[in-house]
Parts: structure tokens; sequence; C-alpha cells
């Protein structure tokens, strides 16, 4: 590296909303790496002077300070005219003259990453690592990508080293935990969440994410003390009440986990794990009407999920009501649920 330093082109910590990829924890975000620089006329071409044409590196394969500032504007100028061929010709013919240079790694990598190129993006973070310094925000970025890619033990071992590069960030403590509980290393992402309730009080995630954790081992005062703080610091958060309502329910208070359940609106209440527990509810109280109606809502959101619908069959069979039963077990053997299938095939039996 030349005496500019990475960090003159690299933003806080804090995660950025650059492309939201629905995955893992609560949504992924990369962390926002390289600052905007200001507008400048777009060269004509890819091979112009202004971008890759003239000018000289440092004599190490890294670009001069200068240098860097004029390819990263011309890069996004062309983005902003939706010029994006021109813009990856002006990253490509970068990263191959400057080879060492890692700002125009990271510029070419979030470049792919915003044009949903995440294999060809990872590549690019993992050369920029390969550079250094191996910055946490850069290692953090790769082990979302990572996620995204399915490499989750890559994306542990980039997640580690965020967290091990600043203990004091809670995102990359939360994003470890996801992928070692993802990996089956229960006491490691365990001990990842508590400390994100360290670093991070008011946040309801790692508290929820625990409860749901002892609830599984069926430790239920603990599941009951965790699910506690993350309803009180998100108290319309429906993923905390339903979690609550199981331990509840699990301790023999179904009332009590249709208090807390029924308290959410229709919508809410016709997700099948909301809608299983409602009706699960009902029937410890011995009412399988109410528990088949209250199933009703997830077969009507969801009548092209064979599962599902032949779940919300076994709840009208339970209610003894068998056409309707029989009649939702024909539409899941329809939706190719081979359980409908045999299930109808005993009945006619």
């Amino acid at each position: 590296m030349t005496g500019r330093g990475s960090r003159r082109w690299l933003a806080g910590a804090g995660v950025g909303a650059v492309v939201a990829l629905g995955a893992g924890v609560a949504g992924v975000a990369l962390v926002r790496l390289l600052a905007g620089g200001g507008a400048v006329v777009a060269p004509d071409g890819p091979g112009s002077g202004a971008e890759t044409g003239s000018g000289s590196g440092s004599g190490d394969g890294v670009a001069t300070q200068e240098r860097l500032l004029d390819l990263l504007e011309a890069v996004q100028t062309y983005v902003r005219a939706e010029r994006y061929a021109e813009a990856e010709a002006v990253l490509g013919e970068s990263v191959a003259q400057y080879v060492d240079d890692q700002e125009l790694r990271l510029a070419y990598a979030e470049f792919l990453f915003q044009r949903q190129r995440l294999a060809e993006s990872y590549e690019q973070f993992l050369a920029a690592l390969a550079i250094g310094p191996r910055l946490p925000e850069i290692e953090f970025n790769a082990g979302v990508i990572a996620t995204t890619l399915g490499e989750h033990a890559r994306a542990l071992e980039h997640f580690a080293a965020a967290q091990g590069g600043d203990p004091t960030n809670a995102d990359y403590a939360m994003y470890l935990a996801n992928e070692q509980l993802r990996l089956g290393l229960a006491d490691e992402g365990k001990a990842s969440l508590v400390r994100v309730t360290v670093l991070d009080p008011q946040r309801a995630l790692p508290w929820g994410t625990l409860a749901r954790i002892e609830l599984q081992a069926n430790n239920l005062v603990m599941a009951r003390q965790h699910v506690a703080k993350a309803r009180e610091l998100a108290p319309r958060e429906p993923a905390w009440a339903l979690i609550e309502a199981r331990v509840v329910k699990r301790d023999g208070d179904a009332d009590g986990a249709l208090t807390r359940l029924l308290a959410f609106d229709e919508r809410t209440r016709a997700d099948p794990e909301f809608a299983r527990t409602i009706a699960e509810s009902y029937a410890m109280l011995g009412e399988s009407g109410p528990a088949a109606r209250a199933y009703d809502l997830a077969v009507r959101a969801h009548a092209d999920d064979g599962v599902v619908v032949f779940a919300g069959a076994l709840w009208w069979q339970r209610a003894g009501d068998m056409a309707r039963a029989r009649l939702y077990a024909e539409r899941a053997a329809a939706l190719g649920n081979d359980r409908a299938g045999a299930w109808l095939a005993r009945v006619d039996d």
C-alpha cells in the first residue's frame, strides 16, 4: 500500500443500505466502503486518457491518490448515467493495471455486488483481502456475500475475522452468531449472542434468538427470561410474541398463549407458524372447532402451499368436519403433497 492509506476511502463501520439481501438474521447489507466522489464529465469511452490510458501508478502496482480519484469519479459518472458496461471497463482495466490497489478492488467488488453478480464480487473482495490490510469491514462484506452464496463455512471465517478485528461492533458479533448457529455450533453461537447483548443492550434480536434456542432445548425458565427482554425492547414484534406464546403454552398456559397471539391482526395470524400455535392452544382447551378455523387463516393465505393446505385438512378432521377435510386434502394432493394422497387413500379404503 501507498502512503495514502486505505481508510481515506473507507466509511465508518456502521451497516449501510447499499443493497439488501434478505437472508440470515435481519436482512443483509454491505458496509459502505467507498465514499462518493464529486460529479465529473464522463469521458468519451473506456479507452480514453481520463480513465486508464494515461497517468502512472506508484511503481508498485498501486494508483496514486490523484489517479485513484480520477478513476473512481469516472466510474461513478458512468453508473449515474446507467452506462454500466463503460463503468465495468474502467474498473476491469484499472485492477489489471494497478494489481496491488486495494481500493480499486473494493470499488470493483461493490460495483459487481450492485449488479447482483455476487460470485464475481466475492472474488474481488478476496483479492482485496489478499492485498491487505485485512480490515474488519472488508472481512464483514466478504462474509455477507459468502452467506448469500451458501458458503457458510467461509462466511463463518470472515465474520470471525471481522469480530476479532473489531470486538466492539455488535453487527459483526450478530452475523457471526447466525453462522455459528447455522453450522450447529450452539455454544459458540450463544456466546456470540450474549456478546451482542452487551455491545448493544437495546437490540431485541439477540435476546429473541437466545429465547428460541432455549425453547428448542426445553429450557423454559431461560427461554421465558430471554423472550421477556426481547418483548420489552420490541413489544410489537410478532416473532417474539410467538416465541413467548410457545413458552407459556408448553408450560401449560394455553389461555396465555392465545392472549398474546390473538392481539395481532389477521394478516399476522395467517402466518402458518402463528396459525399452528393458535390452533394448538385452542386444542389444548378442547376447542377443536376454533382450532380449525384459526388455522384456516393460514390455508386461505397460502392456498398454493400443499403442506399448509394438508395441515388444514388435519385440523378439520380433528374438528369432525370430514367433508372439508377431504376437500383440503384433495387440494393438497393436487399441489403435490404425498402425505395428502396417502391420507385420502386411507380414508377411502
